[in-house]
């Protein structure tokens, strides 16, 4: 049942897309008689909104919120708990250990275990750099809803958290939304130089990690479907954008699942830097702990 669960069954190494950075499209991701049961049971936007307006803006239900919730169904609480789960995580990694690794070659040291051995759970969401602190990697899989009232584009070229290790995103496009656009686009950097200075940042234009959209192309272009699905591998040059969506009475339908470390061990995937800021060499974690354990015997 859990791997009828996962957006991944369906995928494997062979299908990761590395360039610009490696991602996967995959369509028809779950089974037809699984995505239709969740696609008639997902929740109405009063749910979603807390019954909150929601005009051009975007309103989600995190996992936790789902997993032991009574009010949602035996479906969407299943698929939740196995996408937030450790069987989940593993599952990523046995696809794209390759890359993680190639990525971020210090990752195993600093957590001391190998990338097989790290742990995953439920992310708390309002509490998560404070209660987290000590997990290796926390996972969210999240129920979206983005509004478009007027024509706009819900967000341009960016890239992710300095927190996400993974990203990936299901699409629940419901069968009365006539609207065009809305696509998600894989993006590449016209002048790599220019976007990162080195393996391990990201010259921003402008906070929270937008870019310029002259400074990039798309590459692929994947559209606003229903049981489409897109996951990548989150790091300075994972950049995506979301495009024109036209005036629609219907919101945008997605699900976002996402895993993130808050851990003392790893600050941080890579760096953003703001334009002209200069590039600062992490701390070592090790380092990090010494001065904890120093200031720690202070007191």
């Amino acid at each position: 049942m859990a791997e009828r669960q996962s957006i991944l069954s369906k995928v494997s190494t062979a299908d990761i897309r590395r360039e610009p950075f490696a991602h996967l499209l995959i369509e028809n991701a779950l089974d037809a008689e699984l995505f239709e049961t969740l696609s008639r049971e997902f929740p109405s936007v009063e749910t979603v909104t807390g019954n909150a307006t929601l005009k051009n803006g975007k309103a989600g239900i995190n996992a936790l919120d789902v997993i032991d919730n009574p009010g949602m169904s035996a479906a969407w609480r299943a698929f939740c708990a196995y996408h937030a789960s450790q069987a989940f995580f593993d599952e990523v990694v046995s696809l794209f250990g390759k890359e993680i690794n190639t990525l971020y070659p210090t990752l195993e040291k600093d957590f001391g275990k190998p990338l097989e051995k790290l742990s995953a759970k439920p992310r708390i969401v309002a509490e998560r750099k404070g209660a987290h602190r000590q997990d290796d990697f926390v996972l969210d899989c999240q129920i979206m809803l983005d509004d478009t009232s007027d024509l706009r584009i819900c967000r341009g070229p960016h890239v992710d958290a300095v927190e996400e290790i993974f990203a990936g995103l299901l699409y629940f496009r419901h069968p009365e939304d006539q609207s065009n656009g809305g696509e998600l686009c894989v993006l590449r950097a016209k002048n790599p130089a220019e976007l990162f200075p080195n393996e391990g940042s990201i010259r921003i234009d402008q906070r929270p990690a937008e870019i310029n959209e002259a400074k990039t192309e798309i590459v692929t272009k994947i559209p606003y479907a229903e049981n489409t699905a897109v996951f990548f591998i989150n790091s300075p040059k994972s950049l995506h954008k979301v495009t024109m969506r036209t005036a629609s009475p219907v919101p945008r339908r997605h699900v976002n699942i996402i895993g993130e470390s808050y851990s003392l061990k790893q600050r941080g995937l890579f760096q953003i830097l703001k334009p002209g800021a200069p590039i600062q060499s992490p701390t070592p974690p090790s380092l990090i702990r010494r001065a904890m354990n120093k200031l720690r015997r202070s007191f």
